[in-house]
């Protein structure tokens, strides 16, 4: 899909898809380039829109930090990762 053929989202479609859990996180490792070691890793949000696939952050955290819900999606998100990758906060 490129850009041109993409649909606008609206905060409600935003909203409705956090509740039916279309967002998924993927993990981007943080390599310390002297040492070659894995030294953390990077969250990444997706959203796994049900008519056009697998979305970057890029396509809609615009949307989510214009409307507010950012925090929405932020503040449950932060600890689910933590959990994943074994950190304690």
């Amino acid at each position: 899909m490129t850009s041109s053929d993409h649909s606008t989202f609206s905060t409600a479609e935003l909203r409705q898809a956090w509740e039916r859990r279309e967002f998924l996180l993927h993990y981007q490792p943080l390599v310390d380039l002297r040492t070659g070691s894995i030294t953390g890793a990077e969250a990444l949000l997706r959203w796994r829109y049900p008519t056009h696939g697998l979305l970057p952050p890029g396509r809609f955290v615009s949307l989510a930090e214009s409307s507010g819900s950012d925090k929405t999606q932020t503040d449950p998100t932060c600890p689910r990762s933590n959990l994943e990758v074994g950190v304690n906060a």
